[in-house]
């Protein structure tokens, strides 16, 4: 029997030019593309060879005449991006470890056969060579190059049974970017969920259950999900809401990254702590840099459900 895989893609999209005018880059995802492989690297041992990055460059930086085809192939554009997906499971088995972690700028447009989509809209990512459709309009924008969350489940829940993916969002609109189950239960595409306070307040009423602390309770959690691999999705805020971030990053990466690296790895998280974990060290962030809007409530879905509350969270 093979011994089990770890590897990783991790992409970073600051500028959209042809969907997003650039005075909305986000300037912090290739900082946090960045990190999060040295988060991979060097606390939880991953290897260089099995983590994948895609990250682009600004239009107008100097030396973009000098770029090779390599530096193409590397762009995380919607094509790149698909393909690197499906590469990262083409040969996923039973006991494999996945990482997908996009930081960059999410959205949604109406869905058009997606009849389990509560408030009618898709949510998306967007690649560097998304753009505008022609049909675009106020009321329904539409776009071109852009990653469905439909596209991200169709490829991970091809995943075999024991195998696992942790997908983490840092953009706006994320909440369901790959269409899992919400743990969190927070009404995230109602209009109720506009009200100040309400998503902290429903965030606070989530319990863990009992905690699978030993191997037992593991094998007893997995045994309840016998043909399913295991996947998680950690975005940064609700479908209908937005994130914010800076120069030096995401506001929920860096919260994500603080959260792990302050937890010692004989001794981890259970998805549960780290959900709360999360909403505490952002609001420390805000706090510490005035954010007084868009501060992001971190979302949990997961295919389990939320029979993955009480289990250690790993890379």
């Amino acid at each position: 029997m093979s011994t089990p895989r770890r590897k990783a893609l991790l992409v970073g999209v600051r500028a959209v030019p042809q969907a997003i005018p650039r005075k909305y880059d986000a300037l912090g995802a290739l900082k946090d593309t960045a990190s999060f492989h040295r988060l991979l690297r060097d606390y939880y041992s991953y290897k260089d060879e099995d983590i994948t990055i895609l990250s682009d460059w600004a239009p107008d930086e100097p030396k973009e005449s000098q770029r090779t085809d390599s530096d193409e192939q590397n762009r995380p554009t919607k094509n790149n991006i698909m393909n690197e997906l499906r590469r990262l499971v083409s040969d996923a088995q039973p006991g494999d470890r996945f990482v997908f972690m996009y930081a960059g700028h999410g959205g949604q447009i109406k869905a058009e056969k997606d009849k389990y989509e509560i408030d009618h809209k898709d949510e998306i990512l967007f690649a560097v060579d998304s753009k505008i459709a022609h049909n675009s309009t106020l009321e329904n924008p539409a776009y071109e190059n852009v990653i469905k969350d439909d596209d991200i489940l169709e490829i991970f829940k091809g995943l075999p049974a024991k195998a696992s993916c942790v997908m983490i969002f840092d953009c706006c609109h994320s909440g369901t970017a790959a269409d899992l189950p919400d743990v969190t239960d927070s009404a995230a595409s109602t209009p109720a969920s506009n009200v100040p306070g309400r998503d902290k307040a429903k965030l606070n009423t989530v319990r863990p259950g009992t905690a699978a602390t030993t191997a037992a309770d593991l094998i007893a959690i997995s045994s309840k999900h016998p043909n399913q691999p295991n996947l998680t999705s950690w975005s940064a805020c609700e479908d209908a809401h937005s994130t914010t971030g800076n120069s030096k990053g995401g506001i929920f990466l860096t919260a994500f990254r603080k959260a792990l690296t302050k937890a010692p790895v004989s001794k981890p998280l259970t998805h549960y702590d780290l959900l709360h974990h999360l909403s505490y060290n952002i609001n420390k962030i805000a706090d510490r840099n005035s954010v007084v809007s868009d501060i992001p409530v971190p979302q949990l879905g997961a295919l389990w459900d939320r029979d993955i509350l009480g289990m250690p969270f790993t890379l």
